[in-house]
């Protein structure tokens, strides 16, 4: 998004970390409050993601 071209490299947002090294994605806590949040909000739809072909 817009915050993050202005800012480049110097500031982090988003729910992951990344290592601009290894390209690895690291989950932080915000990642899980938010599946947290989501699975409470809608509980019927945990375990029903369709398959991907």
């Amino acid at each position: 998004d817009n915050f993050e071209w202005a800012n480049g490299y110097s500031k982090r947002f988003g729910i992951t970390y990344v290592d601009y090294a290894t390209q690895r994605r690291v989950p932080k806590d915000s990642y899980y409050w938010y599946r947290d949040f989501i699975t409470k909000m809608h509980p019927e739809r945990v375990g029903n993601e369709p398959e991907l072909a």
